[in-house]
């Protein structure tokens, strides 16, 4: 399965990673920077859709680790953004979705 993107995944990881870094430097709500991450996050998990090795299938691939090394990233980065977003039910699908990570790929 050749064409996974995960150069394009990590550039946009890299995007919300920047973002949520800057929480500690700013006001509690930056709605521009808080836009900017809901967007890098969006398009984050568009593009896992194309892993082929995250749950629940967890099917075998030269670029697994990595794979779920970037979606649990991800993930742990909209758990942040929906907690600074003071948005719980973000927070619960994110979780909700993180968790798994935690249980069948430790």
């Amino acid at each position: 399965m050749a064409g996974v993107p995960t150069s394009k995944a990590q550039e946009l990881l890299g995007r919300v990673k920047a973002v949520t870094a800057g929480f500690e430097a700013g006001p509690a709500t930056d709605d521009e920077r808080m836009a900017e991450a809901k967007a890098a996050l969006r398009d984050l998990r568009i593009t896992m859709t194309e892993f082929p090795s995250l749950p629940p299938t967890l099917a075998p691939h030269p670029t697994a680790s990595e794979q779920q090394s970037i979606a649990r990233s991800a993930l742990e980065q909209a758990c942040l953004v929906a907690v600074r977003a003071g948005d719980g039910a973000a927070l619960e699908r994110s979780w909700s979705q993180l968790s798994p990570f935690y249980v069948d790929l430790a």
